[in-house]
């Protein structure tokens, strides 16, 4: 059985490897860019960074597993998308989310 603080720091470590593997690609930083600029769909993001819808989803699949981007669901309309991204808290240079360490600080180890 893990005590506390041991799960607790590998929850840290695990968070970590999340959110260096959501960095190491230099399309999913000028995604998060993009959304530092303002909530974008998909198709849109896709389009702004010259690279498929498929690839910008996926993308975008390992910036939510980090907690970089959060997806807000818009009601129904006609078009093909209904989902919109936009960062999850405030942005810094590039499009580096700042609320990660506002997270990791917040919790106690004890």
């Amino acid at each position: 059985m893990r005590t506390l603080p041991r799960r607790f720091k590998d929850s840290i470590y695990e968070q970590f490897a999340r959110l260096g593997k959501a960095i190491s690609a230099p399309k999913r930083l000028e995604l998060l860019d993009l959304l530092c600029q303002g909530p974008r769909t998909v198709e849109a993001l896709a389009e702004q960074a010259g690279i498929s819808v498929a690839n910008a989803s996926q993308h975008l699949q390992v910036l939510r597993a980090a907690r970089l981007v959060e997806t807000a669901k818009k009601a129904p309309r006609p078009g093909p998308s209904t989902t919109t991204r936009k960062p999850a808290g405030n942005c810094g240079p590039l499009g580096v989310e700042s609320s990660l360490s506002n997270r990791l600080s917040s919790r106690s180890c004890a």
